[in-house]
């Protein structure tokens, strides 16, 4: 019995031990658990906005905003519930959002993070519509959050285009069509907000700004017939046929897009090539007439080059001919690639004077639209007109050492004028000739002019011009003859022609017997 009661009295000792070390540790534990529970911050409810408006929306279209849900505290936010009060106009999608989702209306959010949600407006009556988005967590402070929801429901637009095609025939590369007007209409009753891009900027050119009454940047273009313009135009870089769109978006319940037909055609460039671009038709005698000189109007591009003469700065003194050269140009005239055609210019001088004028060739050369040729000359009143040839002169007496040769000056200026004369106006020219047919010049030392005009000779009216030829030395009996020439530093011209024209005047002239002279050393 003894042992028995031992027994016991050890088992009820030791199991009395263990139940207060047991209560004792979990009495610990819950102190700890209650104190470190008191040191974590609660979940804590933030939203993005407080107020959601929405854009005026047509009567069974929608508008959309997201809304972001924050839980700022250190505890889990627990969202228990989202509810639209008030207008069934306004909706919430859990889903339909990129970042982060909710998922659900009633999701749990950790410390730091948030979720999103689609709040959609699609109204079915008229009017403005409020409502509110109440969310319910576990926040402390803010058991209930409230949204408010703001929108406009309107009547539908209903969007006009006008032309829906255009076609800007043919342009050249590097030019510009005139530019073609577009009117947006909008015949509905809710307000019309249209936008308009083209499909190639390059080749062709958009102004929102252009027209009668343009759209503007943003334009908004109310019920009932409203309407603005815009005007679009075709610019073509590159060559051949192009079709482009000018599109036009808007919040047209049934046409949110209408696309404009752009069409083009770009000929390939012609390239004009002109020669001589520069005429020099030297001296001619007034009221006579040049010769005719061909220019070549050349196209060595590929497009046809359409050439036309617009100006020539003096018709009085130059002319020209479409009609002339060897491949006549025309009135028309219309030069297909590596082709050319001709037209003549000609001076024929009213009066005297230096002459310095252009004739413009225009075309579609779309880099060189105008080319210049140049055309000088001068008009002269007169000419150097001598009727004596070389006068023989045969049977010179052996031994003559001196040959005299008189010439008569006659004054037949065509105008009528004086002529005045100086020094080394005229020389006399010879020369000898043995019997191998070789040439020997007579020296100038051996011609003495012994009398020459000088002063003035009136018209018609008639010098004797004196020479003497020195024969002295001379190894063949010469071949004698003259003729009247202007030398260097000599002048003979009237006194109201400029020196620098170069034109001489009509002198005539005839030989007179010669008569030998036979002197002693």
């Amino acid at each position: 019995m003894k042992k028995i009661r031992r027994f016991l009295f050890s088992f009820t000792f030791q199991f009395t031990k263990v139940f207060f070390v047991l209560l004792f540790a979990v009495v610990t534990f819950l102190a700890t658990t209650i104190y470190v529970s008191a040191q974590i911050a609660p979940a804590d409810i933030y939203v993005s906005m407080t107020t959601l408006e929405f854009f005026p929306t047509v009567v069974g279209m929608s508008d959309a905003r997201i809304l972001k849900i924050y839980n700022l505290g250190e505890a889990d936010l627990l969202v228990e519930s989202m509810n639209i009060i008030q207008d069934p106009a306004f909706s919430i999608d859990y889903n339909d959002v990129n970042v982060f989702p909710c998922g659900s209306a009633d999701p749990t959010i950790i410390s730091g993070e948030y979720c999103s949600v689609k709040i959609k407006f699609t109204p079915t009556i008229l009017g403005e519509h409020t409502s509110i988005l109440r969310i319910t967590s576990n926040d402390p402070d803010e058991g209930e959050t409230d949204v408010d929801l703001i929108g406009e429901a309107t009547g539908a637009p209903d969007i006009e285009v006008d032309p829906l095609t255009i076609d800007f025939g043919s342009v050249l590369v590097g030019e510009s069509s005139s530019p073609v007007e577009i009117t947006i209409t909008n015949n509905g009753s809710g307000a019309l907000y249209p936008v308009a891009y083209l499909s190639d900027y390059t080749n062709f050119g958009l102004n929102e700004f252009g027209g009668s009454n343009p759209c503007d940047t943003g334009t908004v273009l109310n019920g009932g017939g409203a309407y603005c313009t815009m005007q679009v135009w075709y610019k073509p870089s590159i060559g051949g046929s192009l079709i482009r769109t000018l599109t036009i978006t808007s919040n047209d319940p049934d046409e949110p897009e209408i696309n404009v037909n752009l069409f083009g055609e770009a000929p390939f460039p012609p390239d004009i090539d002109v020669s001589p671009t520069a005429i020099d038709f030297g001296y001619v005698l007034v009221g006579e007439s040049s010769s005719d000189v061909e220019i070549t109007i050349q196209n060595t591009g590929i497009g046809d080059l359409y050439p036309s003469l617009t100006n020539l700065s003096d018709h009085t003194n130059f002319g020209y001919n479409l009609f002339g050269g060897s491949n006549p140009c025309g009135s028309d005239a219309v030069v297909n690639g590596s082709s050319e055609c001709t037209m003549t210019a000609l001076f024929e001088p009213a009066s005297a004077g230096i002459f310095s004028e252009t004739l413009t060739i225009t075309s579609n050369d779309p880099d060189e639209s105008e080319v210049e040729v140049t055309l000088d000359s001068a008009g002269c009143s007169s000419f150097l007109i001598t009727e004596s040839q070389w006068y023989e002169i045969q049977d010179i007496p052996k031994g003559t050492k001196t040959v005299i040769i008189l010439a008569t000056l006659t004054n037949k200026d065509s105008l009528g004028r004086d002529l005045s004369f100086s020094e080394e106006t005229f020389q006399l020219w010879g020369y000898t000739v043995d019997p191998e047919a070789d040439v020997v010049g007579i020296p100038k030392s051996s011609i003495k002019i012994v009398e020459e005009p000088t002063g003035t000779i009136v018209q018609d009216s008639e010098f004797i011009y004196h020479l003497e030829v020195n024969l002295s030395g001379l190894p063949y009996m010469p071949r004698l003859g003259f003729r009247v020439v202007t030398v260097e530093g000599g002048t003979m011209r009237p006194s109201d022609v400029p020196v620098n024209e170069n034109c001489v005047i009509n002198i005539k002239s005839k030989a007179m017997p010669w008569m030998p002279l036979l002197l002693d050393d």
